[in-house]
């Protein structure tokens, strides 16, 4: 497929979020393109890790979803780099809702989690688009207000970091890193774990239209930036 073509469904989205801002009478910035994609539902689409397919299908993973957003953040000339944060498990602590965690602890399974570095007026920042704001009463870790000067929350413990040069690459070297950190049965159970977390996401949030996920984010975010009109 040639890049133009892969291209064009990104600037799509992009044009279709700047027409439902200027419905409202605001302007279409970062905040705004990131946050309608940190509401996309959590759940691997038809061809996981593939940002047109979360685009296509409206659900997505962290790698997926950041994968997109490293897209879209090209399409309007924002520099990104991709990484890969593997941790333990067991060293989740807060970062992860316990009710999904606790039967997968003391089985020493690492997850390999996923975020971007963008660069911004006010120096490099982390994004982190995995969990919508829906799920933020649930002990989901996620970005609710945000101003381009401060890092977003990464949703997973700190743990080994590794920079993704290429993010065509990513795959293989998430692949590789769950690989060599895991025995076979916690590979096993790493995926169970996957699977179990974006089923609990999914009973707390309404699957959603692409029309639809941008409209309830924009809404939550005039709703938030009026709360704060007020309590200022």
């Amino acid at each position: 497929m040639h890049p133009a073509d892969n291209d064009a469904p990104v600037r799509a989205f992009i044009d279709e979020v700047s027409r439902a801002c200027a419905a409202q009478g605001k302007t279409c910035g970062l905040r705004e393109l990131l946050f309608c994609i940190r509401d996309i539902p959590y759940g691997r689409p038809t061809r996981p890790r593939d940002p047109l397919s979360v685009l296509t299908e409206w659900t997505g993973t962290c790698s997926g979803k950041h994968l997109l957003a490293a897209r879209v953040l090209a399409a309007i000339g924002v520099e990104s780099r991709l990484y890969c944060q593997a941790y333990r498990l067991d060293d989740a602590g807060d970062a992860l809702p316990p009710e999904v965690t606790k039967p997968y602890m003391g089985h020493e399974i690492w997850d390999v989690h996923n975020y971007l570095e963008i660069e911004a007026a006010s120096g490099r920042l982390k994004v982190d688009v995995t969990w919508s704001h829906v799920l933020a009463g649930i002990g989901f870790p996620t970005t609710l207000q945000w101003d381009e000067t401060t890092d977003f929350c990464v949703a997973a413990p700190p743990g080994k970091l590794v920079s993704v040069d290429d993010p065509a690459a990513l795959n293989d070297v998430k692949e590789l890193l769950l690989s060599h950190l895991n025995t076979e049965p916690a590979r096993a159970l790493r995926e169970r774990y996957i699977l179990d977390l974006a089923a609990f996401a999914s009973r707390h949030s309404a699957p959603l239209r692409r029309d639809e996920g941008i409209a309830l984010t924009l809404r939550a975010i005039r709703s938030r930036d009026a709360a704060g009109r007020t309590t200022t």
